[in-house]
């Protein structure tokens, strides 16, 4: 992410499009404008974002009154945008002149500059779908509504073909943009406030290796992490949508993770229920890091070491929000999201092998993990099972959980793994590293987090 110091200049001054399209470059570029949108200007990033498409419009609109653009018949013929019209929830009177020059309308300055401004909010929009519906509501839509509808048959001219390129180019972004709403198109003018984008933002976690950690001979590798996590912003309607929100013990074992590098070398992984996913975003980091020390020309390059991480949950909305979480960390290389339903796993190959989406039997891995995956007692079996059948033989896992009062069904856990001739370890999170896992500015961001909580560590191996 960015560094945003003292000298960051706000975008809602910056009139230059290839600094806006420099500056919102990446995901990460726009989760770090957003956040210092809202700290230091005030208002959202949605706000200077429409300003500046409505601008590249009204700039459009008013250069039809050039002798430059415009024959002499059609130049008193162009109506510029009024107050009224400005108010109207950001709509900007469309309406072109009946005569134009030929080419004139491919030719302008005015039509490129606000090709390159639909084409940069395409490019937001398809980066961040949460910024996207904010520009939508703080008066874009409107706007977009406008050119899409605009009828070149309606007006009395012979276009060249060029000009009519152009313009249904300029409609195929408008329309294309619009496409990027999960909901209807246009959506009303309401702007969200302050404090409902405040709530929307990525949530930022800096993960640390804790000091006394086994790293401290290959510090190279223990390397802090700065993490970004999208929430679902949909609200929970059911049990099954718990991964909408981050879980206090996903702190607990990134930061265990990031703290033992080799935990992770050379070696299959999987995470369990991932819903957020920073537990699997911080073992790809840590997977994408070890690449790089091990010689490799770019940290963006496959994995040499051998580890791919695979991100798992149930539920279709959970899986959407991990890959757009994989993409804004830029860890595509090193992680991938796929679907694995726990209830769907038997717990009887020994071999190992579980079953994905498409109920195809898929390879086992050397190591599972999971943070806060059981729910009810049901889900205690579920999940042995699932451990049980994702390893190979030799094969370990890592699971952090709150404790009974916190989980029902937890204490079953245990004997269930055991049930099914696994070896298993436990251990009290406040005893590792004297406490350090717990990082309380962390872990004051998750859901369900109470001071004082009890969180254990269970370490699984599957017998050869």
């Amino acid at each position: 992410m960015n560094s945003l110091d003292s000298g960051h200049e706000p975008l809602g001054s910056l009139t230059n499009i290839e600094e806006l399209e420099r500056r919102l470059s990446s995901p990460s570029d726009i989760a770090s404008e957003r956040l210092y949108a809202l700290g230091h200007e005030g208002h959202g990033l949605a706000q200077p974002l429409v300003l500046m498409l409505r601008e590249a419009a009204e700039i459009w609109m008013s250069s039809m009154n050039s002798p430059s653009s415009v024959s002499k018949h059609a130049r008193n013929a162009v109506s510029t945008v009024s107050s009224e019209e400005k108010k109207d929830d950001g709509d900007v009177n469309l309406a072109l002149p009946e005569e134009l020059n030929k080419q004139a309308v491919t030719k302008m300055h005015e039509t490129q500059y606000l090709h390159r401004a639909l084409s940069l909010h395409l490019a937001v929009g398809r980066y961040d779908s949460t910024l996207a519906e904010e520009m939508g509501k703080e008066g874009s839509h409107s706007l977009l509504s406008r050119l899409a509808r605009f009828d070149l048959n309606a007006i009395n001219h012979n276009w060249s073909e060029e000009d009519e390129d152009a313009i249904v180019e300029l409609q195929d972004l408008a329309c294309e943009i619009g496409s990027l709403s999960s909901g209807a198109f246009p959506m009303k003018y309401s702007p969200y406030t302050k404090e409902e984008m405040l709530k929307r933002l990525p949530l930022h976690f800096m993960m640390k290796p804790v000091a006394t950690a086994g790293c401290a001979n290959e510090l190279e590798e223990c390397k802090e992490q700065s993490v970004l996590i999208n929430q679902v912003s949909i609200r929970q309607s059911a049990q099954e949508d718990v991964g909408f929100v981050m879980w206090p013990s996903a702190v607990v074992l990134s930061s265990w993770i990031i703290s033992n590098p080799s935990l992770v070398h050379g070696r299959s992984i999987i995470e369990l229920g991932a819903g957020c996913g920073l537990v699997g975003l911080v073992t790809a980091g840590v997977v994408k890091n070890t690449n790089c020390l091990m010689g490799c020309d770019s940290a963006s390059s496959p994995p040499k070491s051998g580890a791919k991480v695979i991100m798992t949950d149930f539920n279709e909305v959970v899986l959407k929000n991990i890959k757009r979480n994989i993409h804004l960390n830029t860890v595509g290389d090193f992680a991938r999201a796929e679907k694995l339903d726990f209830y769907e796993q038997s717990g009887s190959n020994g071999a190992g092998g579980w079953l994905d989406g498409l109920g195809e039997r898929r390879e086992a891995v050397d190591l599972v993990l999971a943070a806060d995956v059981i729910c009810k007692p049901e889900d205690a079996v579920a999940a042995s099972n699932t451990i049980f059948d994702c390893l190979k033989p030799g094969g370990e896992a890592y699971v952090v959980s709150a404790d009974a009062a916190h989980r029902f069904g937890v204490e079953r856990f245990e004997s269930e793994c055991i049930r099914l001739g696994m070896i298993v370890c436990t251990t009290d999170v406040n005893e590792l590293y004297n406490g350090q896992l717990l990082l309380e500015q962390s872990l004051g961001q998750t859901s369900g987090f109470i001071e004082g909580m009890m969180l254990t560590m269970f370490h699984i191996t599957k017998l050869r």
